[in-house]
């Protein structure tokens, strides 16, 4: 064995082990008051335990119940989708004793061993991926239709057609390939959605046909699985050709090109009237003027009594539609009767993807459980095969002439870039092309960081954020274990950054586009050494690599606005985006302020009594401005300052005694404020010391205010 195939083999089994029933301590399975339970009645079938379940129609509704080992460390058990079922609600614990789900299998007849997977987290995180198979089992029987079966005579050589009924016609096996007992040939075929049995001897005395269908689905009896229905015994009776039938040892024969070019050898019965290295005309009427079917030129004859020659086929012919006259010249001789039809054809492959509609596009990602569709001709004499895939179910349910469907796995750990289609191990000139998964990923894996200790998952900000002090940077980190699970493949993430700067009036002032920044699944993921690691970036994005101005340097109430976004060109599915706004805010602000308060009442300690209102003053101040909590640059309706006040500084009359100055701590209540306003009118309280009158006083009164 080489060492390349070695490593391959490995790989497989290092894959498949990450897929497995070991937790699952027992299972049930309930549909029409029958219960079945896998400890007590399973089947194993290539190594695998299967619980076994009787249905009467292949889309009911199932419940299953499964238990669990160390269910005390089990955090949650979700469901892996997939096109074999659809799941009727969620995974539910009942009481701690077992989970409960209610699923309807998509077509029980297209795989033979069903499985329903699903997901257990743990307690400290871990996933373990576990896979329940199923044995579906029904009785399928069938029945000839008594209006086709009403006439039992058969002509010799001639192809008669009876009707079948079943109670699961979908279960029969149509391979249109002819079978023989004992000098009667019959095939089961599927025309139009009717089960048809085709009967043709070549014996001149009765006959008696004794047969069994083959089944998809198996039925149990004494614990023995029978992939056959009910017995049909049939009589008929056997009446000869006007004309002498020769048999020939081949059913079907295929147009291909060496066909075509070469002929191709066949033996014929022989007959005493049957000449020798003769040619002779093969066509589908008994009169004259019939069109060419094929040349027969007999060649030599052999110990078994028969005649061995050349068929030099020309065009189709379906032996069900009639027979193939032997003749020489316009003069018919013989009777004889098989297939002559064209090669497959190819002309259309679809596949259908969970949760998608049928598509050409015939990308395929590792892990990927898709059902393949061709279409074309004569597709019933197909056998196809995909190179380096798993195929679910051998015997495909749809397989006709003009329709071919099958369910493939392509392997998680498969090293080829395309698929090959096979059909009889010739290539068709059809591939599927194998694709890295690129999904976008919700932002689970995206972290904002600033100052080493405000850490957010971006996918979980859901408002704005504030910030009191200067940011030293701020850090967009990645965490690429997260990209890719074997239940959850996303692959690479291929991201922009666009960030706005504002300042306190949120006017614009610098904007920054970091495209093409590429983060990688790490060697965590089971693809990771078949990603292309060419274009991937760091794990880590720092914003002052990309601001002209840095964080540290923006002013109080500035707004960082922070859009983390999947690059649309790089997905077909709806991309992620998330806005993100970083405030920097402050509880408080210190300005200087000048004011002109009037009509103040101001009590002189020195004084017994309350002095008159005053004329205007002058008042400035150096203040502290207060934020409303929770607000955006919203102040509150009051300051607090230090300064000086000159009181009826306007009153320049030489007997005004009041006129003063004073050093004052003032507070000013402003309820008409509104921001950007320059002029306002606050009411004032202050407490201090006049300098000329040397004493303390307090003040209160209305004013005018100018902000500098």
């Amino acid at each position: 064995m080489g060492v390349a195939q070695q490593d391959e083999e490995e790989m497989i089994e290092q894959t498949v082990q990450k897929i497995s029933s070991t937790e699952i301590l027992d299972a049930t399975v309930i549909n029409h008051n029958r219960r079945t339970q896998l400890s007590k009645r399973d089947v194993k079938q290539n190594g695998y335990r299967l619980l076994p379940f009787y249905f009467e129609e292949p889309d009911e509704l199932l419940e299953i119940r499964i238990k669990l080992k160390k269910p005390h460390t089990i955090a949650s058990v979700k469901p892996i989708l997939s096109p074999e079922y659809e799941i009727d609600g969620e995974i539910i614990n009942v009481n701690e004793e077992f989970f409960r789900v209610y699923l309807r299998f998509t077509n029980l007849v297209r795989t033979n061993t069903p499985s329903f997977t699903f997901a257990i987290w743990t307690m400290d995180g871990q996933e373990i991926l576990q896979e329940l198979k199923f044995l579906p089992y029904t009785e399928t029987r069938i029945e000839m239709a008594d209006h086709t079966y009403r006439n039992k005579t058969l002509y010799v050589g001639e192809d008669q057609v009876f009707d079948l009924i079943s109670n699961h016609p979908e279960n029969i096996k149509t391979d249109n390939l002819w079978k023989e007992s004992d000098g009667i040939f019959y095939r089961i075929a599927n025309e139009q959605g009717k089960l048809q049995l085709h009967v043709m001897t070549q014996n001149s005395r009765d006959d008696q046909l004794s047969f069994r269908a083959d089944t998809y689905i198996p039925h149990i009896l004494a614990d023995t699985l029978l992939y056959q229905t009910n017995p049909i015994n049939l009589t008929f009776s056997v009446k000869s050709s006007r004309l002498a039938f020769l048999g020939a040892n081949q059913k079907e024969i295929t147009l291909t090109n060496e066909a075509l070019s070469e002929g191709v050898e066949i033996e014929i019965e022989n007959h005493r009237n049957l000449r020798l290295q003769k040619t002779y005309r093969l066509e589908e009427q008994e009169a004259k003027g019939g069109k060419l079917m094929a040349e027969l030129y007999t060649k030599a004859r052999l110990s078994n009594n028969r005649i061995l020659c050349e068929l030099r086929p020309y065009s189709t012919h379906d032996a069900a539609t009639g027979y193939l006259y032997i003749k020489d010249g316009d003069t018919p001789l013989f009777l004889t009767n098989f297939t002559l039809s064209k090669p497959a054809q190819i002309q259309k492959v679809s596949i259908l993807k969970s949760g998608r509609n049928w598509s050409t596009n015939l990308t395929v990602n590792p892990g990927e459980i898709v059902d393949l569709r061709i279409e074309g001709e004569e597709l019933d004499k197909s056998y196809f095969k995909f190179a380096g895939t798993d195929e679910i179910k051998e015997d495909s349910l749809l397989n006709t002439p003009t329709l071919h469907e099958v369910r493939i796995r392509i392997p998680m750990n498969i090293n080829l870039s395309e698929i090959p289609i096979y059909d009889h191990h010739k290539p068709t000139g059809y591939s599927l092309k194998v694709q890295e998964h690129q999904k976008p990923r919700k932002f689970d894996f995206v972290t904002l960081e600033y100052d080493d200790q405000h850490q957010y998952r971006v996918d979980q900000i859901d408002k704005n954020l504030f910030y009191e002090s200067n940011i030293r940077d701020i850090v967009l980190s990645f965490n690429p274990a997260l990209l890719d699970q074997p239940s959850n493949m996303n692959g690479k993430q291929y991201l922009e950054v666009d960030v706005r700067v504002l300042n306190d009036r949120m006017q614009l002032t610098e904007i920054a586009k970091i495209e093409n920044f590429v983060v990688c699944p790490d060697d965590s993921s089971p693809r990771y050494q078949h990603y292309d690691k060419s274009d991937c970036t760091a794990s880590s994005l720092r914003l002052n690599d990309y601001l002209a101005t840095k964080t540290y340097n923006l002013e109080g109430w500035s707004r960082i606005e922070i859009k983390v976004k999947h690059k649309r060109d790089k997905y077909q599915d709806t991309i992620q985006e998330k806005k993100i706004t970083l405030i920097l805010s402050r509880r408080y602000n210190f300005d200087i302020d000048v004011s002109f308060p009037a009509g103040l009442l101001v009590k002189r300690f020195n004084e017994d009594d309350i002095g008159g209102l005053g004329g205007v003053s002058i008042a400035a101040m150096a203040q502290f401005q207060f934020y409303k909590k929770g607000t955006i640059a919203k102040l509150q309706p009051y300051r607090i300052g230090v300064g000086s006040i000159a009181l009826n500084a306007f009153n320049l009359s030489d007997d005004n005694t009041d006129r003063d100055l004073g050093l004052v701590t003032l507070l000013s209540l402003h309820p008409l404020y509104k921001p950007g306003r320059k002029l306002s009118l606050p009411i004032y309280f202050g407490f201090g010391y006049l300098i000329k009158a040397e004493t303390w006083f307090v003040m209160l009164g209305p004013g005018i205010r100018v902000s500098i």
